[in-house]
């Protein structure tokens, strides 16, 4: 992904802008030492929220230009770092096709010196720079001074050199060296993002109005639509309601008329009245000497009307519902050793009459 989508880095030196074989997601631009000057700022007095600022200031007062840019790496609260002029950088860029200002994201400046290896002993280095040869006084881990130089310096420039950064003793034996590329910059390398945005202020807004209202059309669009789809669907309801109608009418017909049928067919199932008869006359217990009176079916209902001596009611009861007759009433009737006998078919049991 880093390769498919990513962008080569592009050296602003001599002139010109080539690429480079590092590759980075955003636009990125090393600006040669030929362009830079290098001052070491230490303000680890200074509060960590207030060091971005009060290196601008600095800036301001060390830099030749009106217009300086710059990049810095911390260690600490010290500040390595290189300032060019803006206006030479961008001149630069759009003579060779850049214009910087065009786009979204701004673009990330890095001194070229910001890939090269560090300094393993302290002391004073020569590397040879993409133009010219960068003089460098490391120290602890720091990079103290730099002095850059169109070519190849002289002892006595080396001397002088020497000198000015405080240092003693010969150095004419000092070597040129090819620097070490690094496929990342120095740690500590700081890119503000809010200075980002405030540079891209008026974009981001022009960008942010034009997303907003692409979010409202696709808004709009979708309710629309649904809201037409709604009203479809709406009418196919009221549709399919008004052509199930009849089916709905008729459905309700047939449950009534299934249900009217299956009373009709009960009565059909129920035992004929001889087999009733018989069935309740064997139920009777045999040492019982009744005389009938009265006998009145209601479909599964019996009523029965019997003269003679009961004396254990609750025995006949037990008689006929060991008979499969159900709701078994024994009643005397205001008359003289009279009873009224009343009971109910069971429609799940089939009457059983002995043949004997």
């Amino acid at each position: 992904m880093i390769t498919r989508f990513s962008i080569k880095q592009q050296l602003l030196s001599d002139g010109h802008a080539r690429d480079v074989e590092r590759v980075s997601f955003t636009p990125q631009y090393l600006v040669g030492r030929d362009f830079c000057q290098f001052a070491c700022i230490d303000l680890s007095n200074v509060q960590k929220a207030k060091r971005h600022q009060a290196l601008i200031q600095k800036i301001k007062l060390l830099s030749s230009w009106s217009d300086p840019a710059f990049a810095v790496a911390w260690k600490g609260g010290v500040a390595q770092v290189w300032f060019w002029s803006t206006s030479h950088i961008n001149s630069l860029l759009e003579n060779q096709g850049h214009d910087v200002s065009a786009v979204l994201y701004r673009p990330e400046f890095f001194s070229e010196v910001m890939f090269w290896q560090k300094a393993h002993t302290d002391g004073l280095h020569l590397y040879k720079a993409t133009l010219g040869v960068d003089a460098q006084y490391w120290k602890q881990g720091l990079l103290t001074a730099s002095q850059w130089f169109p070519s190849m310096p002289s002892p006595a420039q080396l001397q002088r050199l020497a000198r000015t950064f405080g240092l003693s003793g010969a150095v004419s034996d000092l070597t040129l060296q090819e620097p070490v590329f690094l496929e990342k910059a120095w740690d500590g390398v700081a890119f503000s993002f809010l200075d980002h945005l405030f540079d891209r202020r008026s974009q981001i807004l022009v960008y942010a109005t034009a997303i907003s209202l692409l979010v409202a059309s696709l808004q709009l669009t979708s309710v629309g639509k649904w809201s037409y789809q709604l009203v479809d669907l709406q009418v196919q309801t009221d549709e399919l309601a008004r052509s199930a109608e009849p089916l709905l009418t008729a459905r309700s017909a047939a449950r009534a008329a299934k249900q009217d049928a299956e009373e009709i067919a009960g009565l059909f199932v129920l035992p004929d009245p001889l087999s009733v008869q018989a069935a309740v006359y064997q139920a009777f217990p045999k040492p019982l000497n009744l005389e009938l009176q009265t006998w009145e079916r209601n479909v599964d209902q019996i009523d029965i009307g019997v003269k003679g001596d009961i004396t254990d009611t609750l025995s006949l009861v037990r008689a006929f519902e060991q008979a499969g007759f159900n709701n078994v009433r024994v009643e005397p009737l205001p008359e003289n050793r009279q009873y009224r006998i009343r009971l109910r078919l069971n429609t799940n049991k089939p009457i059983q009459v002995d043949e004997k």
